[in-house]
This record gives C-alpha cells, structure tokens and sequence, in this order.
C-alpha cells in the first residue's frame, strides 16, 4: 500500500503517474489506490494525472464484479474522480460508458453518476451558462470520442444523397408529363385540320348544286365564295401563329427548368456552405479533444471584464451553436436514454430527474430563438418525445414527490446563488409543477395531504406575481389550478383548514386575490368560461370568508352587464349549496355577518318580482334566521347592531313585506278559478310559502326589537 505512494513521490515525469495509477488499476488493487486519494503533485491531486483508460476500467470492473466489498471501493474512487475531473471531463467519460457497456446495473451507475455531475453542473450556473448541461454535452460531442457523433453525421449524409436522387426522380417526372401533353396538343391540332377539311369540300358540293339551280344568283355567290377563301387564310394565318407561340412557350419552359435547376443548385451549395460555417463556429466554440482544462479554468475565463457589445456577441454565438448541437444531438441521445425506463425500478427515478434536466435546458430557451417552421416541428416533437416517456415511467407517486421537492430545494440554491442575477427563464419549479400535474391527473396519482397541496401553492405563487402572463404560464398555471382544485375537493374541508392554513390563512386570501384579478384582465367573452371552469372549484375550497368576496364580485359584474348568462344558473346552483352548508359556516360569528349581508344582497330589493334569485328567497331567508340565532346564542351581536336595524328594515322587511302582499292577493285570485288539483296543490304548496316567508319575517323583526 505504502509503495504506490513511495514510488509516486519518487516519480519526476508527470507522464509515469498515469501510467503507475493504471497498472494498479489494472491489478485491482483498489485499496492502493484510495490510499493516494489526497495526494498531490505540484499541488495538483495525482488521479487528474491517470488516463481516461483508468475510469473505464473502473467502470467496466464495476458492472461484472460480484463482490459488496470490491463495489463500494470502486464507488469510492469514482465519487472521488468525479470531483477530481472537471464536470464537462467527467461526462464525458460517463456517456463514454454508456457507450461501451449496456448492462442495466452498470447503465444504473453510471446514469446515477450523471445525474451527480448533472447538480455540481447546476449549483456552479452563471450568467453566461444560462444552460450549463448543453455546453458540457455541446463539448463533448464535438471531441469526436462520442461514436454516436459519426454514425448520426452519416446518416445525414445518406438522407441528403436520399433527398438529392428524390429531387431527379421528380423532375424526369415532370420532362415525361410534359412531353405527354405536348403530343396530345398535336393531335387535337391534326383533328381540328381534318374536320375543317371535310366541312370545306361539303360546303363545295352544296355550291356546286346550288350554282346549276340558280344561275341568276352566280355572282352573288362567287362573292361570298371569295369572302369564304379570305376567311380560311386568315384562320390558317391564326392556327400558324398559334403554333409559333406554342413552340416559344416551350422554348420557355426549358429555360425555366434551365434555371431553376440552377438556382436550386445554387441555393444547395449555399446550403452546403452554411452547415460547414455552423460546423466551423461551432467545433470552434466547443473546442477540440486536446482541451484538458479544469473546471475553474472553463468558467472562469468568461471575465465579468468584458463590455457590453462582446458580452451580447458571446451570447449569440453560444445560442447559435446551442441551436445547432440540440438539432444534431437531441434525438439521439433521447433515444438512448429511454430504454431506462423498462429497466430495474430504482433506476425509474433518476432516468425521470435526468428527464427534468433536458427537459429543462433546451426546451425553455428554444423560444428565444426565430427557428424555422421545420426547427419548430422537431423541437416540438422532442419535447412530446420526451414527455410521452415520462408518462409511461412506472414511478410510484412518492418517488416522484420526493424528485419534486429535491428540484424545489436545488432551485433555491441556484436562486441564492444567482440573487444579483437577472433570471429571464421560469423558475425550475414551475417546469417541475407541470409535469407533476400532467403525471399525476393522466394516472390518477393524486394524493389527498396538506403537504401536496401546499406545494402546489407555491409554486403557482410566482405566476401572480408576474403579471405579464404568456402562454406557456398559462397553461401551467391553469393545470395547476386544476390539481389543487381536485385535491381540495377530495379533502376534508375543515382538517385543510387546521393542517395547511391554521390561525393564519395570508397565503390562500394571497392566492384567491389574485386569481379575481387574473380574471378581471380577461376579455369579457372569456371571463364566463374562466368562471364556469374554474370558480365551482374555487367555491367549494373556499368555505368561509373569500366566499363572500368572490360571489358578491361576480354579481356586481353580472348586474353591471345587465345581461343574463349560464353563470348566473351556475351561481344559483353554488348558492344553494352555501344555504345547505350555511349551518357549519354559521358557528363562526365573523363569517356569519359577512354571509347574512351577502345572502340578503342576493335579493333584489328595488325589483323584487323579476329579480335573479326571487325563487330562492324561502331558503336565503331560512338561513338569515338561523344565522342570527348563531348571533343571539354566542352572545356577538354582530348582525343585531343599530346600524343594521336600520339596513334590514329599510332594504329588507318593508319591500318583502309589500311583495310578498301582492304575490298573496294574486294566488287567492287565481286560487279562485282554479278547477284542475295539480294546479290547486302547488298553489297551496306556494301559499304554505308565503305564509313561513312572513312567519320568518315576524321572527326577524322581533329580533331586531329585542337583542336578548
């Protein structure tokens, strides 16, 4: 053990490093080797100085050896590597092993190894390195060890020779279509001449008979036989001319061909130029094979020294290159990560955080660019790719809460790490939130606890405080509303209330706040359909104070619009169901006040007859009565003040009473002429209601007398 590190500080050539530390990789003697682990030479740690040959043979040793023992030793000298190499050095030989060894359990280490180098990759972000992980990718493919590099660029190859023999396939196509038509116009021409032929030599025999009929009118027709001969000279002047013209035409559509050919001939050449310039500017950004920087060299070189203008230029050539690495590499390297999914189980859950990573990176910058439409479709299609994979991941629901939280956590780091940093993209979280949701509602993962929909809050919390919404934010933001609709409705009201909001409810008053003023930037044609969607759901999570604001918000825009819509049948239905839930909500005397005003403001007093909810008077008025005597029996008094005295006999006893008066006397009127008994009985059921309507308008008034 001790003369691995003997002969290691006896060495003078850097190069006899190398070579020492992999013949005793070679001998497996791992116990020699973590010894040195610390060591340095001329204060660099000895392992940077081994070949990349070392690391594959670690790995390979690891995938087929069958000792605990041995296992753990190797993992030991591979963390330790890891933070040895630099990340971008690191990947490169991780996805070198993918590679070379296609086993599940050594695929296991080394995607868990990535997912490793992936975070040290995330934490050490900056402003430059908006999408770290592309440029360390965008790095090593461009070094030429990746073999998936070469066997892609023939493949495009053989596409373009595919396309090229496609493009002279269809243009002899069009030559034969051509020539094709060219002599059916002959031949209508010949008929043409032939029955013009015959018709002359019938009108010829005509003239001959009718000259030896009438042979006074000779002259008259020779006339109009010369008339005739002058006509057909200038029908075959016509048909020559016509021909002429044709043969031209053709002329033209040969040159036509001529230069089109020439010009696509053109355009593909420029074509050509264009990818080997994109190739050019590209390797020459990624950097050869020979690049063995460290890691703090590689970052550190983008100086916050430079200006303005060179800063702007970094970043659209880094941009640039992103666009074309992601066009080349994208497809490939899903396709290679996701036979991981049908594998081992552990290995679920890091392919599924190895997913958030690209899903990430490339996806959330890509609108950045102006792509073509043909850029736009693959971009497009990789994303559906990849989370089509995703749903089809059989990962148990707390592997994925646990995935959550972890991308949650590490967000947090980024954000206090880049505080001073001007952060353009969405936060990480909210990427995390939607495939969360899309997840969880396709297979019915949802869990019913306070710690799920708290984190739902949460992370929706950042979209109300942007108040540019986009598109994307939207859809988001609107999936989420759905999952913590969903979740809230299956939960029992009052635990959410003791488990999530407490005594303290600032951050649901917070979110439904901002929900009203999402909807009031809707358009008007909108705003409907955002309510029926969204506020049953809202409604029925919101049990006690927002219901007020919420339903006393909608009606003043009803009223003010003057204009009946499917919302107000909907507001009746929630309203119903309030009355039906108004006795637990009565026990809290606060709530209670708010909900009696709310409930008699429903009324509408200035026009009873024809006001929206005249039907529901019998139960809102029920509920008014058992309200205050919640009122009377907690002692609060808080509907029985002076002030409301004056409110409940001004806007309600009086104009009930007059209405209620009127609609009385008519039922007895018609009451009177009434014969059928179907129509007596529901007559009599509205007489019965009439009559407790007044009963329950007695009992108000006397409470408004007397406060005990």
């Amino acid at each position: 053990m001790s003369s691995l590190k003997e002969k290691l500080e006896n060495t003078q050539d850097p190069m006899n490093i190398g070579s020492l530390i992999l013949s005793y990789t070679k001998k497996f003697d791992y116990e020699s080797l973590i010894s040195i682990i610390g060591v340095e030479y001329n204060s660099d740690p000895v392992f940077s100085y081994c070949d990349w040959e070392v690391i594959e043979i670690l790995f390979a040793q690891l995938s087929s050896s069958t000792s605990e023992n041995e296992k753990q030793l190797i993992i030991k000298l591979l963390k330790h590597l890891s933070q040895v190499y630099s990340a971008r050095e690191m990947f490169m030989v991780i996805l070198s092993g993918f590679g070379n060894h296609k086993t599940p359990k050594m695929r296991n280490y080394l995607l868990s190894f990535l997912c490793m180098v992936l975070q040290r990759i995330k934490r050490r972000r900056d402003r430059f390195f908006e999408n770290a992980f592309s440029r360390v990718l965008g790095l090593y493919f461009s070094s030429g060890m990746f073999h998936l590099y070469s066997d892609l660029k023939n493949v495009e190859e053989l596409k373009e020779k595919e396309t090229k023999n496609e493009k002279v396939t269809e243009k002899e196509k069009v030559t034969k279509k051509e020539t094709e038509k060219e002599k059916g116009k002959e031949k209508e021409t010949k008929t043409e001449t032939e029955t013009k032929t015959e018709k002359k030599n019938e009108k010829v025999i005509e003239k001959e008979k009718e000259k030896e009929k009438e042979k006074e009118k000779e002259k008259e027709t020779e006339k109009e036989t010369e008339k005739e001969i002058k006509k057909e000279k200038e029908t075959e002047k016509e048909i020559k001319k016509e021909i002429k013209k044709e043969k031209e035409t053709e002329t033209e559509t040969v040159t036509e061909t001529e230069t089109k050919t020439k010009k696509e001939t053109e355009k593909e050449k420029e074509i050509n130029k264009d990818n080997k310039s994109q190739e050019e500017s590209y390797s020459s950004y990624t950097g050869s094979s020979e690049y063995t920087d460290s890691e703090e060299s590689w970052t550190d070189s983008w100086s916050e020294d430079l200006s303005d203008n060179e800063e702007s230029n970094i970043k659209e050539k880094t941009l640039e290159t992103e666009v074309v690495f992601w066009k080349y590499h994208l497809s490939q390297l899903i396709d290679f990560i996701l036979p991981f999914g049908k594998e081992e189980e552990k290995s679920r859950a890091q392919v599924l955080s190895y997913c958030f990573h690209l899903l990430e990176d490339p996806f959330l910058w890509i609108d950045k660019f102006d792509l073509s439409e043909q850029d736009k479709i693959f971009f497009h299609q990789m994303r559906k790719k990849l989370m089509n994979f995703i749903e089809i991941l059989d990962v148990k629901h707390e592997e994925l809460m646990e995935l959550f939280i972890e991308n949650e956590e590490s967000n947090k780091k980024i954000q206090t790490e880049n505080e001073d940093e001007s952060n353009d993209t969405l936060p990480m979280s909210t990427l995390g939130i939607s495939l969360y949701i899309n997840i969880c509602i396709k297979k019915n993962l949802i869990k019913f606890n306070a710690k799920n929909i708290q984190l739902i809050c949460k992370s929706l919390i950042p979209f109300f405080k942007n108040q540019a919404y986009t598109a994307k934010e939207k859809i988001i933001f609107n999936k989420g509303m759905k999952m913590l609709c969903i979740l809230c409705n299956q939960y029992k009201p009052r635990s959410l209330t003791k488990e999530i909001l407490g005594e303290d409810s600032s951050m649901y008053s917070f979110l439904y706040q901002q929900l009203l003023n999402y909807s009031i930037s809707l358009p008007s044609e909108e705003k409907h359909k955002y309510y029926l969607q969204h506020s049953q759901m809202f409604l029925s999570i919101f049990k006690s104070d927002f219901l007020y604001l919420i339903i006393t918000k909608l009606l003043t825009e009803e009223r003010d619009s003057q204009t009946t819509s499917p919302l107000v049948q909907f507001m009746k239905m929630e309203i119903r169901r309030i009355i039906s839930e108004g006795k637990r909500i009565g026990e809290n005397p606060f709530v209670s006040t708010k909900l009696t005003r709310f409930l008699l403001d429903l009324i509408d007093f200035r026009n009873f007859q024809i006001g929206y909810y005249s039907d529901m008077v019998f139960e809102i008025l029920n509920l008014v009565n058992y309200l205050i005597v919640c009122d009377r029996k907690h002692k609060c008094y808080n509907l029985l003040t002076e002030q409301n005295k004056e409110w409940f006999q001004k806007l309600m006893i009086k104009p009930l009473r007059t209405a209620f008066d009127l609609k009385r006397i008519q039922l007895e009127k018609q009451l009177s002429k009434m014969v059928d008994e179907k129509q007596i009985k529901q007559f009599q059921i509205e007489g019965m209601q009439t009559s407790m309507i007044f009963e329950n308008l007695d009992f108000i008034e006397i409470a408004l007398k007397t406060k005990n």
